[in-house]
């Protein structure tokens, strides 16, 4: 028998070694702002690449753009820019619409 915050950790392990598979599922679409954050700055997020975590804060951004920008830079903040390819973050940072208000 699981207690209900054993079974809490297990899904949150579960999502960070499975990120790049969950954040392309609805429900992470619907994780609220605190959630989010909590997940892209844990140390265990598995992610082949950081331009996946670039892009699922974006996918989720976009999601509900208005009301979800204003979360952007704080959000950014979990992202290692260093493992991001400079030219595809330059692209990216110029075209997207999801960075129009962050400047």
């Amino acid at each position: 028998v699981f207690s209900s915050t054993a079974l809490l950790a297990m899904a949150k392990g579960f999502a960070l070694k499975n990120f790049e598979e969950v954040c392309m599922t609805r429900d992470f679409l619907h994780l609220d702002v605190g959630h989010l954050k909590l997940y892209l700055s844990d140390s265990g997020l598995h992610a082949r690449k950081e331009k996946k975590v670039l892009e699922a804060i974006m996918e989720w951004t976009r999601h509900n753009l208005k009301e979800r920008q204003r979360h952007l830079r704080q959000l950014l903040e979990c992202v290692r820019f260093s493992n991001v390819d400079p030219d595809y973050l330059k692209t990216t940072l110029k075209n997207d619409k999801v960075f129009a208000g962050v400047r």
